[in-house]
């Protein structure tokens, strides 16, 4: 899929209202931490933020992970400029960002120890094909993390018919090749997977 318009497309996030994803609130929906423990990362980690938004979660793993470094992709270009204005400065070039196209990102193969996507997957046309190439971005061993709305979670949302249960993510995960498929103990709206790429 192309880059589209700043209004979005159907389901997809209208960039303006880019308040919401700057919004520091916003990290009350994931515990950065317990996550990146539970992952068992590399202190000097690869991360990829697939649909990064303004980076905000992004940030958070670094902040965490102080030798680590990420890549922000997203489709809209605006939110690539506002990462590299806004947010990477902050962190010495350990963020970096990159404009993308759905189900193809612009990064080499077996390069990644974490990719993740925050309230992204109901929103990918290819559900597969994106986590195929979140497969192929990644090292043998590494893992991707699923975070997204759980159905009924947002109601009045015009989207809320898009978000799928933990077993239709399953269920594409399993697609794309992944396994050691884990649902996370998680309060709150977000339902949080997920998957190890299989060793080579």
């Amino acid at each position: 899929m192309k880059m589209t318009d700043i209004s979005g497309t159907g389901h997809k996030f209208d960039i303006r209202h880019l308040d919401r994803l700057t919004d520091p609130a916003r990290l009350r929906l994931l515990d950065i931490p317990l996550l990146a423990r539970g992952l068992d990362l590399p202190e000097k980690s690869v991360l990829v933020d697939v649909g990064s938004g303004a980076g905000i979660f992004a940030g958070a793993f670094l902040d965490f992970l102080p030798d680590a470094v990420c890549w922000c992709l997203d489709l809209r270009t605006e939110l690539v400029d506002w990462i590299l204005e806004h947010r990477a400065p902050g962190y010495g070039g350990r963020m970096k960002a990159l404009p993308s196209e759905e189900s193809c990102l612009p990064l080499e193969d077996s390069l990644a120890d974490l990719v993740f996507m925050v309230t992204l997957h109901h929103e990918l046309e290819e559900p597969v094909a994106m986590l195929r190439e979140c497969l192929r971005v990644l090292r043998s061993g590494g893992k991707v993390l699923i975070a997204d709305w759980r159905p009924g979670s947002r109601p009045g949302c015009p989207h809320q018919d898009r978000f799928l249960t933990a077993s239709e993510i399953t269920a594409d995960l399993t697609s794309a090749g992944f396994m050691e498929i884990r649902q996370w103990q998680t309060p709150g709206d977000l339902q949080c997977l997920s998957a190890v790429k299989p060793l080579a």
